[in-house]
């Protein structure tokens, strides 16, 4: 075969192998191409999509920072109160200091000021705006009362600061290079009508961008929620004007979190991102410049089409398909395994728990936050479910609106109350997403979680803080440097009286009463100046006036930076305290001051018994001396005499004493003639006053018929130891009794007795002492006049017994004027029983007189001084030393006319006897014999009792011989009939 021949064989072999090898090629081509093509797209959007997550970061991260600066300015604004001593027109002119320095702390501040209700700055830490006028009402949009106690932002003024700014609208909004600045406003509380105004520095904010975003790629924009622009990196945006997108302002309004793939600025193609500020009325819009985006996109597709080009030329025209389809491969390798580790990345080293399940919510991965945080190992995780996690604090409608909510919305968010594996409760804040394959389809569940049980623990602890605080038995007040309070709580309150509202920004000294040294003000701020706390008492003054005292602990308070910021006082109100020591000093004081005046007394009492003691003793051993003259023994006995009658008196004065005080004084009620009575006591003293050359004088100042009803013989007492008082204290001159009708009501009367006299006076300062029981005004004077003291004591405790009083008026050298009132029952004429007879209690029925009396006395001295009197008054008698004895003498017959019986005897008393005798009188019908008790005891109860035992009356020891014969003829001539 010829070649030609050959050739038109191959040829369509070649042909159809060449046209087979076209066709492949062609094929491998277009599917090169369109795999190239397909591949771009997805770098394309897989570009975007990186560029949105990053925008994405940046807006949260421009929104953390937008935050956290303004609620530092909300945080400062609303403690500002604290940092000035009083805002107020006065002192705001001093703040610029403190101003000035509380905004160098915070750059995103131009300026802080305070204002008045009017709008005038009275103090600023920028010197310039003092004394400006500020229009609130053209930037502020709620200055009402709703706006009180909240920061309010207004629109931003065109200007650096308030000293050359203007306000600025939508219609003329912040020129195209002007600075400018955002006004923020809060009322300062406890101060009514001042507000503070920070000027934010929207320059720290675009320098924070400047910083961290590429100005060429992305464009930021802060608007508030009526779309008024704050901020903007976008040329040709005017600050102050209104944004014209309201398709983005609504959505970014509705959902606050939220992305616009597929966005126009400006008629070119962007990426927007928003985000709302998370407590402030603001929105962070990010927009992306899709063109400027895809740029380097475009250059890498270009050449990587150039690349796969020269890939495919030089695969089909080496390998063919095989060499393009393998670098088409190892690109989308490469892309999705950047894809891959920048999403394990982020799963890796994200500080929130995250967990990811599959479509039958088995767990298929976690990451190292969830398993730091919860406590289990991944392990113990992986093909479970999370309901291994619940706690049971939640109902199974709780859960089930959940999911509900994610299979409409495809997400969820709210707190969760978990249990980590060691059973501790985990707090959450969840936000659980639904992942979707692309048939739509649910392929994944996605958990996302930050764990906020400090933060909850730490709300509870500073809710239980406050509450024990609040609730503290102990006033506590919380001051500035100042001072000023700042700070009360309920219990201050309670103890000063003053509301919160009344001392808050006051000076504490607004408690003081200047009952408090100097000194310990002194030494409180020295110790606070040294940062140490104080301890002390204040004496205070409540509101109403009032003082009471209080134990103070005042401490300084340090900030985190170790810098004393305020003062804390703990205080506790020691009044009670403080008046429970006084009262037991006093009682201490007077104890003591008895203690002592006993004490003397005791002294004296010792001295006024010894002296009479001494004259019966002496005189007694000169009586039993031999040789002794007739009118010698009448002298030693008449000594004798007078001293036992002053011993009796003593101790009378003892006793009455004794039964005021033990309160066992009961008054024998009479008819008493006040004018007679005055009469008869200074008879009585008349030749004591004549002895010693004094004018005793007797005065009535009233009615002459006047009668009462009173005890007569306390009332004698009373008068005696007053006139016996003035004549043994004055040495020449006068004493004058006098007696005068007070007050005369119905059926009653007020009767004033009183003695006057010209001795030696008393000084005032002594006169206290005059009437106190066991005090006496001077010893030296009771040594010279003797006494023992006792008698004004006496006469005040009767004189309060008759419903009355006492006083005294005296000076040195010029008298004394006592007097005493009673309150008695007036008695009328028909009334007046001027003698009430004694009637004996017994009714003796012998008809002779005692001729015969048996006396019954255990002691010998006492029975020979009964004998002598009865010897002496002729009467004959027989004795014997018990009530056995007497009882039985009785009983055996020959019967005395009287019994003279002891009380107080061994054996059987005279009690007992009286008793046995009478029982025998009575069960032999024997007539009553008299029996006259004898007993050293001289209270009333004491000769009541001697009634009730059936005596028929009563002489007390010593018996006095006068005494003794007349009581023994009265009953002879009861018993006369």
């Amino acid at each position: 075969m010829s070649s030609l021949a050959a050739r038109d064989v191959i040829q369509p072999a070649r042909q159809r192998y060449l046209s087979l090898l076209f066709i492949l090629q062609a094929l491998l081509a277009v599917v090169v191409v369109a795999g190239t093509l397909s591949g771009l797209r997805d770098m394309r959007e897989e570009v975007l999509k990186g560029h949105l997550r990053q925008a994405s970061l940046q807006v949260r991260g421009f929104e953390d920072h937008v935050s956290q600066n303004l609620f530092l300015v909300d945080l400062m604004l609303t403690n500002l109160p604290e940092l000035l001593a009083d805002p107020r027109l006065g002192n705001a002119k001093n703040h610029g200091g403190l101003l000035q320095s509380i905004q160098r702390q915070m750059p995103a501040l131009r300026s802080l000021s305070i204002a008045g209700a009017d709008g005038r700055i009275l103090a600023s830490s920028s010197a310039g705006n003092v004394g400006v006028q500020v229009d609130l009402s053209a930037y502020l949009p709620l200055v009402a009362d709703e706006g009180r106690g909240v920061t309010r932002f207004g629109v931003p003024r065109e200007g650096r600061d308030f000293s050359s700014s203007r306000v600025t609208s939508p219609a003329k909004p912040v020129g195209a290079r002007a600075s400018y600045f955002l006004p923020a406003v809060r009322h300062l509380p406890g101060s009514p009508g001042l507000m503070a105004i920070a000027a934010i520095n929207p320059d720290y904010f675009l320098n924070h961008i400047g910083r961290h975003v590429d100005s060429g790629l992305r464009h930021f924009m802060l608007f508030d929620y009526q779309g008024v622009l704050t901020l903007s990196t976008l040329d040709g945006q005017h600050v102050g004007s209104r944004i014209d997108d309201e398709k983005l302002l609504n959505q970014a309004r509705d959902l606050e979190i939220g992305e616009i793939p597929d966005d126009d600025v400006r008629g070119r193609p962007a990426l927007t991102v928003y985000r709302a500020l998370r407590s402030h009325p603001f929105l962070v819009v990010a927009h992306v410049d899709r063109e400027t985006a895809l740029v380097q996109w475009k250059q890498e597709a270009a050449a990587r089409l150039l690349l796969v080009g020269f890939a495919l030329v030089a695969t089909l025209l080496i390998t063919g398909l095989l060499t393009f389809r393998l670098r088409a491969h190892f690109v989308r390798e490469a892309g999705l395994l950047e894809a891959q580790r920048l999403a394990a990345s982020v799963f890796a080293h994200s500080h929130d728990g995250i967990l990811v399940t599959d479509a039958r919510k088995r767990t298929l991965a976690v990451n190292p936050s969830f398993t730091a945080i919860t406590g289990y190992a991944e392990a113990d995780i992986l093909g479970e479910t999370p309901r291994f996690l619940s706690s049971g604090r939640h109902s199974g409608d709780f859960f089930a609106d959940m999911w509900r909510k994610i299979d409409s919305t495809g997400v969820w968010q709210g707190e969760v109350i978990n249990r980590r594996k060691d059973g501790s409760e985990l707090m959450e804040w969840l936000t659980i997403s639904s992942i979707r394959d692309a048939a739509g389809s649910v392929s994944n569940y996605v958990g996302v979680f930050e764990d906020t049980t400090a933060l909850r623990d730490r709300e509870r602890t500073i809710r239980q803080l406050s509450m024990a605080v609040e609730q503290s038995p102990s006033s506590i007040v919380i001051t500035t440097l100042e001072p000023a309070i700042v700070y009360v709580n309920s219990h201050f309150t309670t103890a000063t009286g003053f509301l919160p509202e009344e001392v808050i920004g006051q000076n504490p000294r607004i408690l003081q009463s200047k009952l408090t040294p100097n000194e310990t003000f002194v030494a409180l701020w020295a110790s606070l100046a040294a940062g140490e706390s104080w301890e002390g008492e204040f004496v205070n003054r409540r509101k109403d006036g009032s003082i009471y005292y209080e134990y103070a602990t005042v401490a300084p308070i340090k900030d985190e930076f170790g810098e004393i910021a305020n003062y804390v006082a703990i205080k506790h109100d020691i009044t009670e305290q403080k008046r429970l020591e006084s009262e037991l000093r006093q009682a201490r004081e007077v104890a003591e001051s008895a203690n002592l005046a006993k004490s003397r007394f005791l002294a004296t009492m010792s001295h006024e018994i010894r002296t009479p003691l001494n004259g019966v003793l002496g005189m007694a051993q000169l009586l039993l001396m031999p040789g002794l003259k007739e009118g010698q023994c009448h002298e030693y006995a008449r000594v004798i005499l007078n001293s036992g009658q002053t011993l009796l008196t003593l101790l009378n004065d003892i006793l009455d004493l004794s039964k005021i005080e033990a309160g066992k004084v009961e008054l024998q009620i009479a008819v008493v003639h006040p004018e007679q009575l005055i009469r008869e006591t200074a008879t009585l003293f008349g030749e004591v006053s004549r002895s010693k050359g004094l004018n005793l004088e007797a005065v009535w100042q009233g009615s002459h018929d006047v009668r009462c009803r009173a005890d007569p013989i306390r009332l004698r007492q009373m008068l005696s130891n007053l006139v016996s008082n003035a004549i043994k204290f004055t040495v020449e001159g006068f004493v004058r009794v006098e007696g005068r009708e007070v007050e005369t009501t119905e059926g009653e009367i007020v009767l004033e007795f009183s003695v006057t006299d010209s001795g030696i006076g008393i000084p005032e300062y002594k006169q206290s002492a005059l009437f106190t029981a066991f005090s006496q005004v001077d010893s030296s004077s009771t040594r010279e006049y003797g006494g023992s003291g006792l008698g004004l004591s006496i006469v005040r405790s009767l004189a309060l017994l008759m419903c009355g009083e006492v006083g005294v008026r005296s000076e040195p050298d010029k008298g004394s004027h006592f007097w005493f009132r009673i309150r008695a029952q007036r008695v009328a004429d028909a009334d007046d029983s001027r003698h009430v007879a004694r009637e004996p209690t017994g009714s003796a029925v012998s008809t002779q007189p005692p001729r015969f009396v048996l006396v019954v006395e255990d002691n010998a001295t006492n029975r020979l001084v009964i004998e002598a009197m009865l010897t002496s008054l002729g009467i004959r008698f027989e004795s014997v030393e018990n009530g056995q004895e007497a009882v039985d003498r009785v009983m055996a017959g020959n019967r005395p006319d009287l019994v003279l019986m002891d009380c107080q005897m061994p054996i059987l008393d005279g009690y007992g006897a009286t008793k046995q005798i009478r029982a025998w009188e009575q069960k032999n019908g024997m007539a009553r014999l008299p029996i006259i008790a004898l007993t050293a005891s001289a209270y009333e109860e004491d000769r009541l009792a001697c009634l009730a035992a059936g005596m028929d009356d009563f002489l007390t020891k010593p018996v006095n011989l006068k005494s003794l014969a007349a009581t023994l003829d009265n009953w002879s001539k009861v018993a006369a009939g």
